[in-house]
């Protein structure tokens, strides 16, 4: 590919999200408010959200530092021992026939139902946010760790058994750099599942928050609070999602995300 041809395929992938956005914007708003096809009650008009933004931005702000955090916590959890659980699980064959088939009937419960009792047994306060974000977002990530440490073809494991190669040094050496792809991936779903747990969470827990002013806006008929709201939530996890891609790119040099990629 010519220098121009690079250069035009970078103008592309920066511009065309830009003019698919704006053009959404602009159908929205013109179907609420220009032509009042749909009642702003029910959708409001990108300036009607962008107004209640403007009014209410300390109080946003203060409840997305609120919210953000609890998803973090609950997020950098779920990093931390997802993966060791999944180490553990691959370590041994009949620990994985022993445990896997509770891994999968746990994960099969709706994470709702189990919100209650979580409340229940650990209070109502900001920390019961932090368990509820970390269990929302803990098995997808621990399963797609675990598919990544499983992958052993037949050439790996020839290779580990010529040289003998211990424990550490087949995680080391083979399974880690395997399966740091699918952590990745893991854990681009486990941030958003865990900011929707903080959300969640926040519905019916008396910390404040952008669940919890959302919560105030419904009850209020004030559906531009909500948007505002949920489009906050949305850019902070859009943006993580685009960071998390950035690390990748880093750390895993010899796999292409194809998300920056101009061929």
């Amino acid at each position: 590919m010519t220098m121009m041809g690079t250069l035009n395929e970078k103008r592309d992938q920066l511009l065309l999200p830009i003019v698919g956005i704006v053009g959404m914007l602009a159908l929205w708003e013109g179907v609420t408010s220009g032509l009042g096809v749909v009642s702003e009650i029910v959708l409001p008009a990108p300036t009607t959200v962008l107004a209640e933004f403007s009014d209410t931005s300390d109080l946003i702000i203060q409840s997305t530092e609120t919210t953000l955090f609890a998803g973090v916590v609950g997020f950098l959890i779920v990093v931390v021992f997802a993966p060791l659980c999944a180490i553990a699980l691959t370590l041994n064959d009949r620990v994985e026939k022993a445990f896997m088939p509770l891994v999968v009937g746990v994960n099969s419960i709706p994470r709702v139902t189990v919100i209650p009792l979580l409340v229940f047994y650990f209070g109502d306060d900001i920390g019961t946010g932090y368990i509820i974000a970390a269990w929302v977002a803990f098995f997808p990530m621990f399963l797609n760790a675990f598919e990544g440490f499983s992958r052993l073809n037949e050439d790996h494991r020839s290779l580990l058994s010529m040289y003998n190669a211990s424990v550490w040094q087949e995680y080391r050496y083979v399974r880690l750099p395997n399966g740091l792809p699918r952590v990745f991936d893991g854990m681009k779903i486990a941030f958003t599942l865990a900011m929707i747990g903080a959300v969640v969470g926040e519905f019916i827990m008396r910390e404040g928050g952008l669940g919890h002013l959302a919560m105030i806006g419904m009850r209020t008929a004030n559906t531009g609070l909500v948007f505002a709201s949920v489009f906050v939530i949305g850019i902070i996890s859009t943006v993580s999602i685009f960071l998390l891609y950035l690390l990748q790119d880093r750390l895993v040099f010899w796999e292409e995300t194809n998300f920056f990629t101009t061929e």
